[in-house]
């Protein structure tokens, strides 16, 4: 009827408006919005909306995929704590304030359907006004060709349109490369031209997706429309490049971007000088590849500097800044004082002089002050520790003994030190307390660590519960691993137990603290991961070890996986000084960790690593990497368990296979973008550690498959895997000339008038002393004839696969294997009546252990005891009994 009609005309109307009326409102209603789209929706009138309301119901969506805060934490950090990097398909967040009943069920991954919803509802209206028009049909999923009179309808979704659902698209870190693909294309197959915003949001979601093949392509593309003049490519573009191959680790296509970047600022400086007024900015298009460089752009080029150390370029581009007019901040200058600290922390560790990089500070400090730029306590930190901290006599020279740069020094030391104070006394911020925290574990004054603590607990109890939080789990880490660099172990964990939230089971050694703690005392309401890794380096170093995965269960069960920092401090020996001397009496010198620690600790790492792989998700950083895997196949070496040390290995190979990593060509840039200490490709030390865990057992079939394994894989043997080996062969070859013994005296026992005639092969070398003699005489006549200089590689030379020289270690296990092999001659010579048969082969033996002690003092190598001791040890076996006493003799002087 008509008043039916009517009444749904205005109740559609009443709808149109509401949804209107919300989407304009300061605080978004989602749920309501999403009602009044899904009731139009319902009844097909999203035809009536107005084209504008299309975009605000995109840009809704991509405000909750965007968002940093959430909402019912007025007054909290934004820095909120995280127990893990936060997955935003499990987290709510919106920019604007959105009520909190209705954020518990909005995810990203909720925005990016809602988008690609819209989007396609866009095209639906498109296609059903047209196809109306043609007394023709199309179902949903209609991705055919598009006629003429449905590009023309203003409902048509446009670049705008696109270029939101492919951001929000890119901020959901559940989506797949494929997802981003898929709607470019069919982005371009309905004929919607791309722009640059276009280009830079695929850059950007390749590079927050790293999907690093498909960004390479869309540069290229974007590279070609610029040379065809069709698309510009502006600042945002060049800094997302530079951003991306940074992450990536690809210098080569850095340095590109980084020369194009200084070609094209310069060239927009020349056209657009100052007095030829805004006339001469107007002809910027006419001006070739150049653009108007910002800020953001010149700081990820010093920051692309800074992270390779090369000081002078990264300082010759923030002058170039200033000549161009690029306005500072302290993004610039805070990766130079991070390179400047590096390098001098680097200079202090090879005993060279560190006054350049403090010179380098100071005149940097000095720009900063002429910019008027706030620093902030990274920078300060940086700033002290590279100026203020550890300048000994012996790094004094001749340029500090004037006294005005002595002042100036001076002055600026004090200066930055109460610039930092004054951030903790003015602004409560938390990173300042972090930051003088680090201060006080690289200057180990543990009085002035205690007081900052002490002013940081009392503002927290005195603070509103509004206020910005003070105690978080930067500060309390931060705390804790200044305690620790002055080797306060208990009080770490003592700090660990007083602040973390209250348990319904507590940890193991809280219970007995519970009662002493005041009930005042602040605590964290989420501890973060760095908390858990600075509590496992203070258990570990206390020598209380059987801690660490009680611990790393706690923090699973919580919601923290497990890091790879973690597992290093969990593997860390006690510390031997007198203030735990107690703790670590029951070590022996040589400390490794108990095997049924660390297979508990293996069995939750196992755990978690299985569900991400099975998942297929990828976390920031590998968990499993090779100096980890090293260390536990060693524990599994020294208990002689090769499961467990198997395991371990296959497990470091589903690693680097799950990050798609390996030694291959096809992998070198996905390896590169990780530092050598986040690698999981298994190296030449993990390989030696495997090839110790099967000579532990004398395996030398398994030893022989993985030996292959390692050349086919193109790992480089040094000369601790060739000392692996030996260990090996000898242990074989020891347990043959013991069968033979053995299958001789039976002979014996049954035939009494049995001799040694025909049992020349019982003294006779085997198969695996042939071998061991081929090794030894390799790496002899290699370390005979290298420069002195260079007889014995550096560690980094070796664990590259170096050609290996000799070493105290490795001539000690020579001289102990022919020591071993006299003794075996004479004592089988002797057993079947044939003592004069050894008497060759004894001294054939004897010159080759000269050969190597002679090779060890021309190699300018020190001997340590053991070495000395394999001499006496070979002495006595050759029946000398003077020179051995004298040798040991020489070990009690030593």
């Amino acid at each position: 009827s008509d008043a039916g009609v009517g009444k749904r005309e205005t109740e559609v109307r009443e709808t149109i408006e509401s949804l209107v009326r919300l989407l304009g409102e300061k605080r978004v209603n989602v749920a309501e919005v999403w009602s009044c789209y899904d009731k139009l929706k319902i009844r097909r009138m999203l035809l009536y909306l107005p084209y504008e309301v299309w975009a605000q119901v995109l840009k809704t969506c991509q405000w909750a995929a965007s968002s940093k805060s959430r909402p019912g934490e007025k007054g909290k950090s934004k820095k909120k704590e995280q127990l893990f990097p936060i997955r935003e398909s499990r987290v709510s967040e919106f920019s604007k304030d959105f009520s909190e009943k209705h954020s518990l069920f909005w995810t990203r991954s909720i925005s990016k359907r809602r988008a690609l919803m819209v989007l396609g509802d866009m095209h639906r209206v498109s296609y059903g006004n047209a196809l109306e028009t043609d007394d023709d049909t199309a179902p949903d999923g209609y991705t055919g060709a598009v006629s003429a009179k449905s590009l023309a309808l203003p409902w048509k979704p446009t670049t705008v349109h696109y270029n939101i659902v492919l951001d929000v698209i890119c901020r959901d870190q559940s989506s797949q490369v494929g997802e981003l693909a898929e709607v470019h294309k069919r982005m371009r197959s309905y004929g919607v031209r791309e722009d640059t915003v276009t280009f830079n949001t695929l850059l950007n979601g390749c590079r927050m997706l790293r999907a690093w093949d498909y960004f390479g392509e869309i540069e290229t593309h974007m590279v070609r429309r610029s040379e065809w003049g069709v698309t510009r490519m502006d600042a945002t573009t060049w800094g997302t490049l530079l951003q991306g191959y940074i992450e990536c680790r690809d210098w080569v296509s850095v340095d590109r971007c980084i020369d194009h970047v200084k070609s094209a600022s310069e060239q927009w400086h020349a056209t657009a000088q100052p007095q030829k007024g805004a006339a001469a900015l107007g002809r910027e298009s006419d001006a070739g590849q150049a653009f108007a460089p910002t800020t953001q752009l010149w700081a990820t080029l010093v920051n692309a500097y800074a992270m390779r150390d090369m000081v002078d370029q990264m300082i010759d581009a923030r002058k170039t800044m200033g000549r161009l007019g690029i306005r500072l901040n302290a993004h610039v200058f805070g990766p130079i004082f991070a390179a400047l600290h590096r390098m001098r922390k680097l200079l202090t560790d090879r005993q060279c002089d560190a006054w350049p990089a403090v010179v380098l500070a100071l005149d940097e400090f000095s720009a900063m002050r002429a910019s008027e730029i706030a620093p902030n306590p990274v920078i300060l930190t940086n700033i002290l520790l590279t100026i203020g901290l550890g300048l000994g006599p012996g790094q004094r020279r001749a340029g500090i003994a004037d006294a005005r740069m002595s002042q100036k020094l001076a002055q600026t030391n004090e200066e930055t030190a109460r610039e930092l104070e004054g951030l903790v006394n003015k602004a409560r911020d938390p990173d300042a307390y972090a930051a003088l925290l680090n201060v006080g574990a690289k200057t180990r004054n543990y009085s002035e660590i205690r007081a900052l603590w002490k002013t940081l607990v009392l503002e927290t109890r005195l603070s509103d519960r509004d206020a910005l939080p003070v105690l978080t789990s930067r500060t309390l880490a931060a705390y804790m691993n200044a305690l620790i660099s002055c080797r306060a172990y208990e009080e770490a964990i003592a700090a660990f137990y007083d602040h973390i939230p209250s348990q319904p089971q507590p940890l193991a050694g809280a219970m007995a603290r519970s009662a002493r703690v005041a009930p005042a005392l602040p605590r964290l309401e989420v501890v973060g991961l760095p908390v858990y890794e600075a509590a496992t380096h203070a258990f570990a170093r206390a020598g209380r070890h059987r801690m660490c995965p009680l611990l790393l269960r706690t923090m699973v069960s919580h919601g923290v996986p497990p890091s790879a920092l973690f597992l290093r401090y969990s593997l860390l020996p006690p510390d031997s000084s007198a203030a735990t001397r107690n703790h670590a009496a029951h070590y022996t010198r040589s400390w490794t960790l108990p095997l049924s620690t660390a297979r508990d600790l293996w069995s939750t790492v196992i755990a978690a690593r299985r569900d991400a792989w099975m998942n297929e998700r990828r976390d920031s950083r590998p968990v499993i990497v090779n100096d980890i895997a090293t260390q536990l196949i060693r524990v599994a070496a020294y208990a002689r368990n090769v499961e467990f040390g198997e395991e371990v290995f296959d497990a470091l190979a589903r690693e680097a296979q799950h990050y798609g990593i390996g030694h291959g060509e096809e992998n070198r840039r996905r390896r590169d973008a990780l530092p050598d200490h986040m690698q999981c490709a298994p190296n030449v030390r993990t390989y030696t550690s495997m090839i110790t865990l099967y000579a532990n057992n004398a395996d030398l079939g398994s030893v022989s498959r993985l030996w292959a394994r390692m050349l086919q894989e193109g790992v480089e043997p040094n000369l601790h895997t060739y000392t692996s080996l030996i260990v090996c062969l000898h242990k074989v070859s020891l347990r043959k000339r013991w069968r033979k013994s053995r299958e001789h005296a039976e002979l014996r026992e049954l035939d009494p008038a049995h001799s040694g005639n025909g049992l020349d092969d019982l003294l006779a070398p085997t198969s695996q002393d042939k071998m061991l003699a081929r090794i030894e005489d390799w790496v002899v006549n290699w370390s005979s004839r290298a420069p002195p200089d260079h007889a014995q590689p550096d560690k980094e030379q070796q664990q590259k696969g170096a050609a290996p020289g000799i070493d105290v270690p490795f001539s000690t296990l020579l001289l102990r294997y022919h020591a071993a092999y006299i003794r075996d001659l004479k004592s089988n010579g002797a057993f079947i009546g044939r003592a004069h048969a050894d008497k060759v082969a004894n001294e054939y033996n004897l010159v080759r252990a000269m050969r190597i002690c002679q090779l060890v003092e021309n190699s300018g190598i020190r001997p340590d005891q053991r070495f000395y001791a394999a001499v006496a040890d070979l002495f006595d076996a050759c029946g000398d009994n003077t020179s051995a006493e004298l040798v040991r003799q020489h070990i009690e002087s030593m």
